[in-house]
């Protein structure tokens, strides 16, 4: 069974900031983003102009500097993303032809939950986008699905808050996570899980969301907040992996399977790194490219940074109360904003009467969407680039935080403001780029050189372009 990363409002647990100078880094200024018709129109190449009440809604825009992104001239402009958790409703916030796509899944459960009466192997399901209300672990509707999808890609339409990719389309998949979840690790239903990572991969998507994760043992649970207790540590994750590899490619295991196969697929996959403490690591799914190494280019861990002023951080923010460290995944692991997020919600008791509305969530499950509308962003200014090339160019722009390095708390860490990125970051190893971006009547390959890129390489033909990659913790 699957556990959401976020907690509400309250502080109530279920279960980087990098900065997007990542998404300016090697940007010209090109092409103009467009704001609503009413709206003031942000200014190309005046970041200050896009820091409306909307972008100011949610904290997480600022502090990952969308608006250098927006002045850049890119915001997630014709790229999908795909959102892996409770289904999204009809917010106005997803209003406008194609905005919002809701992908059905349906076959035979193959698996009884224990914690949800009335769910058994051999049922039929079938998910369309309509809320789920049950009566077992939560007993009410869960809108984790819909704040985790404005977070990336939320209208830019003058109310409420904006998401990351504002332009970008959500193609939405449910998982059939109620919410609150307490299911053990082997509980995914495979042939519910393997049926969402399927449709996410016929869909087109280029990244996917997975705010959302499988539970450590009860007896760590308290480790994640007392240094002296026992903690979840790389051999518990270890030792989930071991009963987990046996499963791969059968019902069973298909829940992992699916999100292996998707990264082979050129798909960037992102896991929220959990609510489990910052003593805790990660569990099985988030670092399953641990596991998996094949995948590791294509994969993103990532844990939640809280606001803080008072933090010796060369940036104003700290690792959140809640969030699991990086751990293991340090390696592809990034930091984001997590606390007090601000974004779409919808209420009610009835799931024909939900009421639009906005509020504030705390966990990894709100740091991973930022990154998601991040690499959107970043889709948009290299189309030519692939999932691992766009992962390269987020973790080599990140900004040291914590230990000195790639360390096991923040991972490799957060790009601290007043940086400014024009190429891809510091080079850990090489790796040839194809540096041309469509064009016609270019090159006779309907490419041209991107002028950056062939600033960082020193040479304008295509394929000339080095870049970094990744670093051995």
């Amino acid at each position: 069974m699957t556990t959401t990363m976020g907690f509400d409002s309250k502080g109530n647990a279920r279960r980087s900031p990098w900065r997007l100078n990542a998404l300016v880094c090697c940007m010209a200024l090109a092409g103009y983003a467009q704001a609503a018709p009413h709206e003031v129109s942000g200014q190309a190449g005046d970041p200050a102009s896009w820091r409306s009440a909307e972008f100011n809604a949610n904290w997480g825009l600022g502090a990952i500097h969308a608006d250098e992104a927006y002045a850049a001239g890119y915001t997630g402009k014709g790229q999908k993303v795909g959102i892996f958790d409770t289904p999204v409703n009809r917010h106005p916030e997803f209003a406008g032809d194609g905005k919002l796509i809701n992908v059905v899944t349906e076959g035979y459960r193959a698996y009884t939950d224990p914690h949800r009466p009335g769910i058994n192997a051999g049922d039929r399901f079938y998910f369309d986008g309509t809320f789920h209300f049950y009566s077992g672990s939560q007993g009410m509707l869960s809108n984790h699905g819909v704040h985790v999808a404005g977070i990336s890609a939320a209208n830019r339409d003058g109310v409420g808050m904006h998401g990351v990719a504002f332009d970008s389309q959500v193609i939405s998949v449910d998982n059939d996570n109620d919410g609150p979840a307490y299911g053990e690790f082997l509980g995914l239903d495979g042939a519910v899980t393997n049926a969402g990572w399927q449709a996410m991969i016929k869909s087109g998507v280029r990244v996917i969301n997975n705010s959302w994760g499988v539970s450590i043992p009860d007896f760590l649970s308290d480790g994640g907040r007392d240094p002296n207790a026992l903690h979840f540590e790389l051999k518990d994750a270890q030792e989930q992996f071991d009963q987990v590899k046996p499963l791969l490619g059968s019902l069973a295991g298909a829940g992992y399977q699916g999100a292996i196969d998707a990264a082979r697929k050129n798909i960037l996959v992102l896991f929220a790194a959990g609510n489990d403490g910052n003593y805790n690591q990660p569990d099985v799914i988030s670092g399953l490219a641990y596991f998996v190494p094949d995948i590791a280019p294509n994969w993103l861990s990532v844990a939640s940074v809280a606001q803080d002023a008072t933090s010796t951080n060369s940036v104003p923010y700290t690792i959140s109360s809640f969030s699991s460290r990086c751990g293991y995944t340090a390696s592809f692991c990034v930091s984001s904003p997590g606390s007090k997020i601000y974004s779409t919600v919808a209420n009610g008791s009835d799931p024909a009467n939900l009421v639009s509305d906005y509020g504030n969530k705390n966990g990894t499950s709100m740091a991973t969407p930022h990154v998601t509308g991040a690499v959107a962003v970043l889709l948009q200014r290299f189309p030519y680039m692939s999932s691992a090339q766009i992962a390269d160019v987020l973790k080599t722009t990140a900004t040291d935080m914590g230990a000195p390095g790639i360390d096991a708390l923040y991972g490799l860490g957060d790009d601290q403001p007043g940086q400014s990125h024009q190429r891809p970051g510091h080079v850990l190893y090489r790796r040839r780029y194809s540096c041309g971006v469509p064009h016609s009547g270019s090159d006779g390959r309907g490419l041209r050189p991107d002028p950056v890129c062939r600033q960082y390489s020193g040479s304008g033909r295509r394929g000339g372009c080095r870049h970094a990659a990744r670093q051995k913790v």
